[in-house]
């Protein structure tokens, strides 16, 4: 079992493409969406990649939606459904960035720097958990 985060973002969405193409078969991802409900989360996770010409029907077989937010302690998560999480996570892609370069570094902060604490956590919680760290940034050489 996979956590992504950033899914709906530029990488992201090509991300969860490829992950579910290369993912063992049965291997869920969980997603982390700003979300209410999962099925907002799954909409939010479909118009993304509809937007970007890479949503396969298919994919909605292996997103498991996590309703939270990267900027809040333990994603804004139940304290069961955080425990739940880091009992079923194998391994953890951190894509969600602010990358809005014309932003103070006091708004860029919470999502990319902070956010980096409940991602640590989590790897470290109940067993070691390999952590991918994405740029956005490194996307684009100078």
């Amino acid at each position: 079992n996979v956590f992504l985060t950033g899914v709906t973002g530029f990488v992201g969405r090509l991300q969860l493409g490829v992950m579910v193409s290369r993912l063992p078969k049965g291997c869920k991802i969980w997603c982390l969406v700003r979300a209410e409900t999962e099925t907002q989360g799954l909409s939010r996770i479909r118009n993304a990649c509809l937007e970007a010409e890479c949503w396969d029907p298919n994919y909605e077989k292996s997103i498991v939606c996590v309703c939270g937010d990267i900027e809040k302690p333990c994603f804004g998560l139940s304290i069961e459904k955080y425990l739940e999480l880091c009992q079923n996570i194998d391994c953890v892609y951190h894509t969600a960035a602010n990358v809005n370069l014309f932003n103070a570094y006091t708004r860029l902060r919470k999502t990319n720097v902070l956010s980096l604490e409940a991602i640590v956590k989590l790897c470290t919680t109940n067993t070691l958990k390999p952590l991918h760290f994405v740029s956005t940034l490194g996307q684009f050489p100078a």
